[in-house]
Order: structure tokens, then C-alpha cells, then sequence
């Protein structure tokens, strides 16, 4: 049998016939008494990094599996599963409107997608003017003379 080591830079240290026999005794050193456990201390920290292993590859299966029962068409890159639409709220919208307007209207996702840009680009930009427009239809009262009397 080879030397084992105890962990992390501890020098190696050899079995010796009390060990093996205490290994076989406890059945790999599963079954621990009083008089086996200083014999089976240098096993423990390897029983226990395999059974660590174990769980790991066992919870990587079962991520797999799960993985792959997902719809989406194609297999993931790098674990992660690939979703399907860029935009899923363009397309659900094109979809919509065509479906309202009985194919009259059938815009594209990209189509949306650009309303929307716009949208969000313009309408702010539009707020100046409308405020200028506000100021300058507002009638043009002094504060004491006021329509309301105040």
C-alpha cells in the first residue's frame, strides 16, 4: 500500500499491519469503534473528499438532466440555456396588434423595438418645447390682479 499523507503539508506516513488490519475490520474504515479510530485518522480525510466528490458529480448529473428537459430549441453554451428572443416583449406586441387588426397591421419585433427607441429618445426631447409652449400661452396676470381675486 502506498503512503498517505494526513492533509495539507503534513509529512507522508506509512501503514503499518494494525492499520490495514483496522481497515478491513471496519469495513474501509466506515464502521469506527474506539480502538479503530486512531488507526483509521490518517483515511478519514480521504473518505471524507470522496464522498464530497461523490455528492459533486452526483448534483452536476442531476443539473444536467435538468437542463436538458428545458425547451429552447438549442443546447446551452457554458450550462446556461439560450433564450429564444431577444425581445420577448416586441414580439409578444407584434403578435398582439396583428392578431387585433386581423393581419392589417403586422409589424415586425424590430419594428416595435425602434418604435420604442424612438420613444424613449424623443419624447423626452419634446418636453422643453412643451413646457415653452406652456409658459407662453399662460396668460400674462400680475399676482394681484389675478382672474381669481387673490
Amino acid at each position: 500500500m502506498a503512503p498517505l499523507s494526513q492533509g495539507g503539508g503534513a509529512r507522508p506516513r506509512k501503514v503499518d499491519k494494525l492499520d490495514r488490519d483496522a481497515f478491513e475490520v471496519t469495513l474501509g474504515c466506515r464502521r469506527l469503534t474506539p480502538d479503530t479510530m486512531k488507526a483509521c485518522d490518517p483515511v478519514l480525510p480521504l473518505l471524507q473528499a470522496l464522498e464530497t466528490a461523490k455528492r459533486r458529480d452526483k448534483l452536476d448529473q442531476d443539473i444536467r438532466a435538468a437542463e436538458d428537459k428545458q425547451d429552447g430549441g438549442s443546447k446551452p453554451q457554458d450550462g446556461a440555456p439560450i433564450i429564444g428572443s431577444v425581445d420577448p416583449g416586441a414580439e409578444s406586441f407584434s403578435k398582439i396588434l396583428g392578431w387585433i387588426s386581423c393581419g392589417w397591421i403586422a409589424p415586425s419585433p424590430d419594428d416595435v423595438a425602434v418604435l420604442r427607441l424612438l420613444g424613449l429618445t424623443i419624447v423626452p426631447s419634446l418636453a422643453g418645447l412643451v413646457l415653452m409652449f406652456a409658459q407662453l400661452l399662460a396668460p400674462m396676470y400680475p399676482a394681484s390682479k389675478s382672474p381669481r381675486g387673490r
